[in-house]
């Protein structure tokens, strides 16, 4: 499994106080994360019987579901975290793993521990020689804890820069980890939590989507995501919109660039085939504004602090980011796509108009928002307009603990706008189903 390592520019400095909201000063936040954290120590100094009970306390601490929404782990990355502490002991790359995250966390919100870049490498380190031993080994590589150790490093990675961790996820060993198992139903309660987190969008759709390593057919996909999607429901309407997208893209590529046909791939099909979904993000996006509007218009502005609204503000930020890429796909197979473009405007206007929102949930509640704020730079109209988003996605790069955009800002939106344009000349356009 290829990853990349972190380097020397990762220096966790806490500046989320460059994004606190105007109502809540800093020292606040400052103290109670001070206050929690002592309060643990405190405890942990009291009934350490071993290093894995020491572990397993200090993990319990941070899956707390209690945990202001900005540096909380459980809602931000998924609830399968509240089961790993009494799964400790049983497979040796869940508990390096969890190790990793326990410091890597602390590291991240701490304001008065000292922080060691060097201890944060070797522990990350560490954990992924276990994880390789581990994976060398057939029974364990196909385990739910060894697939949980994998998305636990994700969030290590996320920790230390989120602009890189899109593409240098370990979602692509948990990718080949799924073909190696099969997509059959999960084997316990434990296993139905960790698929359910892996098919979220901020893992394993948006990855295919921004990343060719990870590749499933048509087939593997709807078996991986089940027929739960099918359902309609404002929360994951876009999102049964997105996880199309993977395998669209690849036939639009080869449709495009190749002489040979696939059955239902001509480029007429294709375009009917994305006009359909575009209309379904239409309707969820509509949806979506409107129930954030009527919370908002429900609750005075200096109480909008909630998990609820930090969720609903989201979930509408990538509804829009859908709507940009399969926009963005459909035009590049038109010929005159005005409408898509005046479309593709508004919508990236608006992606910034919640940028300007999610701030208050910064850092771990707003994740979403960077991702999504290359969408609105790819639909900006006016140099001016993607001046100002490019803005944005420094201000939020640049008050992450360490974190900077990998490989020059510029490069990875150009590059990022070629490929939902279909045109970035490095992908493989060879499809098989």
């Amino acid at each position: 499994m290829e990853v990349k390592m972190f380097h020397k520019r990762y220096q966790f400095k806490d500046e989320s106080h460059k994004f606190l909201a105007a109502d809540t000063p800093a020292h606040d936040i400052n103290t109670t994360i001070e206050t929690r954290q002592r309060s643990s120590a405190a405890q942990l100094s009291r009934n350490p019987s071993n290093s894995m009970t020491t572990l397993a306390s200090a993990l319990v601490y941070k899956v707390d579901p209690n945990i202001d929404i900005r540096y909380q782990l459980v809602k931000n990355f998924g609830p399968y975290l509240i089961d790993i502490p009494r799964r400790l002991g049983i497979n040796p790359a869940l508990d390096a793993a969890s190790d990793a995250l326990v410091f890597a966390h602390t590291s991240f919100c701490s304001t008065f521990l000292p922080r060691s870049e060097y201890k944060l490498l070797t522990k990350y380190s560490y954990a992924l020689k276990v994880l390789r031993n581990t994976l060398n080994d057939p029974v364990q590589a196909q385990s739910s804890e060894t697939l949980c150790a994998i998305m636990v490093l994700m969030i290590v990675q996320v920790l230390a820069n989120p602009a890189e961790s899109a593409t240098a996820s370990h979602s692509q060993g948990a990718a080949l980890i799924l073909k190696g198992r099969g997509f059959f139903g999960p084997r316990d309660d434990f296993e139905k939590t960790l698929l359910a987190t892996l098919k979220g969008p901020m893992i394993k759709v948006f990855e295919a989507v921004l990343c060719d390593n990870i590749r499933f057919t048509q087939r593997e996909w709807k078996s991986f995501l089940g027929d739960g999607l099918e359902a309609k429901n404002i929360n994951t309407d876009w999102f049964r919109c997105l996880s199309y997208l993977p395998d669209l893209m690849h036939r639009c590529r080869h449709a495009m660039h190749c002489s040979s046909t696939i059955s239902g791939s001509s480029l007429p099909e294709l375009v009917s085939e994305i006009m359909t979904l575009l209309d379904e993000c239409r309707i969820n996006i509509v949806a979506l504004r409107d129930r954030l509007r009527t919370f908002e218009d429900a609750v005075p502005p200096s109480e909008i602090t909630s998990t609820v609204h930090a969720q609903q503000v989201a979930l509408l930020s990538l509804a829009l980011f859908t709507g940009i890429v399969l926009s963005c796909v459909l035009s590049s197979l038109l010929e005159e796509p005005l409408r898509l473009r005046s479309e593709i405007s508004q919508w990236s206007q608006e992606i910034v108009e919640l940028a300007e929102v999610a701030v208050r949930y910064f850092p771990l509640g707003c994740m979403a928002i960077i991702i999504c704020l290359y969408a609105a730079w790819i639909g900006a109209r006016s140099d001016d307009h993607r001046e100002k988003i490019e803005t944005w996605i420094r201000r939020y790069a640049n008050a992450w603990p360490g974190a900077r955009p990998a490989g020059g800002l510029k490069a990875n939106l150009e590059q990022t706008e070629r490929r939902f344009m279909l045109e970035d000349p490095r992908l493989e356009y060879n499809y098989s189903n």
